[in-house]
């Protein structure tokens, strides 16, 4: 019985490797990126494990594309 407790309480979970899957937004392939980068209404957020940059709108901030 005290042998069964000790099994359940060391038991190892087997955890499942999932790959990354790196996905665009909306800012990444718009037009008029490289403009909101030197106006600052967009935020740098690639992690460490992106092969290339991401970016997203920032706070308060107007979207040049739905604008026009």
């Amino acid at each position: 019985m005290t042998l069964n407790i000790i099994k359940r309480l060391f038991k190892k979970n087997k955890v499942e490797y999932k790959p990354y899957i790196e996905h665009d937004t909306e800012c990444d392939k718009c037009e008029f990126l490289d403009k909101c980068k030197d106006d600052g209404y967009v935020i740098n957020c690639t992690s460490f494990e992106d092969s290339r940059e991401h970016y997203i709108r920032g706070l308060g901030s107007n979207c040049r594309k739905m604008n026009l």
